[in-house]
């Protein structure tokens, strides 16, 4: 059963009776473990008697996607694909763009329902196909504990806000769904499937840009998505207290696997809570993956400037006028942070790090951030950059977490701190400080053995 509060009905239209199958138009919830939009469309098709349709379009260009971020994609694909033929349910990867296709396949649908993303692009492409549509078009939010709108109808200033509503309502919505059996499973539809298997498809396909290259370290899909939540489960998460330390790594590793989709935050929650870890390291994992993961998207959700200075709380945007004009240490043109030539060897391997793994460690992203603040002429010329980087090499780029994480650099979701030079009452982070924490020099002898492992093979499977 699919909580009312995941539904949302996009547009004004009903079910037509004469319609011969059922659509699912996958987008953000790319799996079938765990998929409440696909669950709730196998329903409303047994409901109505009617075979369902499952449709992925590949676009040949996405918003600030690039053969990385589509080769992780991809991989998750070809694996879904099995799992949905295996499970009976018709699913088709098509190419081209969303609304194009939606026209293309919808002629005789009774209804269509998609998953929900939270970027402007994503929900003005579902708005767009829901008001052109001639039937029901439905969404369900998949992708979070607790649907945003549900949570909190407004923008929430802190963690410490949404936090206690978010606790409130887990216990009623902290569950997996099963998929129900399709009932009819009449093939009588010929939609075009495209061979994303086919030898080099991706480089003869795209229309977006060729590099950086796919991530040799990482492999997309819900299979090793599940092997990964293993992993941390068993090995990492009792020593989830050490987090903070970029000189260790007990991250979960699955913010790419969720930022496609290719696993449920639900399933990751409950099999965390299930396990014999400590109380303490349980509660602090599922804090970031449910609290602050959702605070991320209920900024996007409610703040129209989620990706620019103007989503910023006052006192933050006051305290950046105000010290506008302050002397930077270093000026640094974006080309060079790009290839990470600094004078701050920690910053240096924090970038190496986005450049060859596609991601950060969580608390060197934060130094990371900072110092590009420090570095730059202007506020809006840092932020500028920092999306930039992050979009262009991070898996996870491009996501609600990055624009929410990248802004808290400059004091969103934060408290005013003691006033610095360049930061104001932003807080402020130091290479010091890093040193006084943390085994710094480990750290950089990590990098500098990923970079030269990398550099034998960069293009390596």
């Amino acid at each position: 059963m699919i909580e009312k509060e995941r539904i949302k009905k996009l547009n004004s239209k009903k079910i037509l009776k004469n319609g011969r199958y059922g659509l699912y138009i996958m987008q953000a919830s790319q799996r079938l473990s765990d998929n409440k939009a696909l669950a709730f469309a196998v329903s409303l098709a047994n409901e109505n008697n009617i075979p369902l349709i499952t449709v992925f379009n590949i676009m040949p260009s996405f918003p600030g996607a690039n053969i990385r971020h589509y080769a992780f994609m991809m991989e998750g694909l070809k694996e879904l694909k099995k799992d949905f033929d295996s499970a009976g349910y018709p699913f088709y990867i098509m190419d081209g763009y969303y609304e194009e296709n939606f026209f293309k396949i919808s002629g005789e649908a009774a209804f269509a329902v998609t998953d929900c993303g939270y970027l402007r692009h994503q929900r003005e492409m579902r708005e767009r196909a829901a008001q052109k549509a001639e039937f029901a078009f439905y969404q369900v939010e998949a992708d979070t504990a607790i649907p945003c709108e549900t949570a909190s109808q407004k923008k929430e200033p802190y963690a410490s806000v949404l936090r206690p509503k978010i606790l409130k309502l887990l216990p009623y919505f902290l569950k997996t769904t099963k998929i129900p059996e399709l009932k009819n499973k009449k093939k009588f539809v010929n939609f075009k499937n495209i061979n994303i298997c086919e030898k080099n498809f991706l480089e003869s396909f795209l229309k977006c840009p060729l590099i950086p290259g796919p991530v040799p370290y990482e492999k997309g899909g819900y299979g090793e998505a599940s092997k990964k939540l293993k992993n941390f489960i068993s090995k990492k998460l009792n020593f989830y207290h050490l987090r903070s330390d970029p000189s260790s790594d007990y991250s979960s590793g699955l913010s790419a696997y969720l930022h496609f989709g290719q696993i449920s935050p639900c399933e990751i929650s409950l099999s965390v809570l299930s396990s014999k870890s400590a109380e303490e390291n349980k509660q602090k994992f599922l804090d970031e993956l449910i609290v602050w993961r959702e605070l991320a998207r209920n900024f996007t959700l409610y703040e129209k400037s989620y990706d620019n200075l103007k989503g910023l709380p006052d006192w933050a945007l006051l305290q950046l006028a105000k010290r506008s004009s302050d002397e930077r240490p270093y000026l640094y043109s974006k080309e060079e942070l790009e290839k990470a030539r600094t004078k701050d060897i920690y910053w240096n391997c924090a970038q190496k790090e986005l450049l060859i793994r596609g991601r950060i460690h969580n608390y060197m992203r934060m130094y990371w951030g900072k110092k590009i603040i420090e570095w730059t002429d202007s506020p809006k010329k840092a932020l500028e950059i920092m999306i930039y980087l992050n979009d262009k090499y991070a898996l996870d780029g491009r996501d609600p977490n990055g624009y929410a994480s990248i802004l808290w650099c400059f004091g969103l979701h934060d408290r005013p701190f003691f006033p610095r030079p360049i930061f104001g009452n932003i807080r402020y982070m130091s290479a010091k400080g890093l040193e006084t924490k943390f085994d710094m020099e480990k750290y950089v002898s990590d990098i500098e053995y990923l970079e030269k492992d990398f550099n034998k093979n960069p293009k390596r499977p």
